[in-house]
């Protein structure tokens, strides 16, 4: 799908296909490893990835509201927020067949009712929750004159939604980069693992794999 959206959007800027990437240094080829052991890995290196992205969009928040008590743009601050919370819970709810772990295999107690917490409130990041779009209230606008009371009107207004600390986001961060740390040690276990049956590979085995870039041309 995203490569038909990038090939329209190339006609309509009228660009051509993307470079190919450059070779790594000392490397002549590239090939395709899928073994389940690669698999995991590459399944693991995902989730650090999408890990990755949740962390660096809460530290951006962080840095940000350090520098300013007043957000200059608070629809970016809650797209980064829901982001970095929905993408991080996403990352801890087990699924058949999945590398994913649950709150429980990843934490300790009191980590599992934080998660809980954190889980609880990304799911309030969405729809009309008062997270997002403030606590809004029916109000009837009024006139007095002496003891003559009138209506006015009737309309709503909403409370600005209340936003996380800078100590709050920066804990939130934290908590995140120790879940990263879990799965990045899952990821070099898996790594060491599939290197040591690479290793063992013959050179047949290895050029049968499936050709993933050109080569060198050394």
């Amino acid at each position: 799908m995203i490569e038909a959206i990038r090939a329209w959007v190339g006609r309509r800027l009228g660009r051509g296909p993307a470079p190919a990437r450059a070779m790594p240094p000392g490397v002549d080829e590239i090939r395709l490893l899928q073994t389940a052991g690669a698999r995991r890995m590459a399944e693991l290196a995902g989730i650090v990835a999408s890990l990755d992205q949740a962390i660096a969009a809460m530290r951006r928040l962080e840095s940000d509201r350090m520098q300013s008590r007043v957000s200059t743009d608070p629809v970016a601050d809650l797209a980064l927020l829901r982001f970095a919370m929905v993408q991080f819970v996403d990352c801890f709810v087990a699924r058949k067949g999945s590398v994913r772990l649950a709150p429980s295999k990843a934490f300790d107690a009191s980590g599992v009712k934080f998660f809980d917490h954190v889980a609880e409130f990304a799911g309030q990041l969405s729809g009309s929750h008062a997270r997002v779009v403030g606590q809004t209230e029916a109000v009837v606008l009024l006139r007095r004159a002496g003891d003559r009371v009138g209506v006015v009107g009737l309309t709503t207004r909403a409370r600005r939604p209340e936003r996380l600390t800078r100590p709050e986001l920066a804990s939130l961060a934290q908590f995140m980069e120790q879940g990263r740390a879990v799965y990045a040690g899952m990821l070099e276990a898996a790594r060491l693992k599939v290197l040591s049956e690479v290793e063992r590979m013959t050179p047949d085995k290895l050029l049968a794999l499936e050709l993933r870039e050109a080569t060198s041309g050394r």
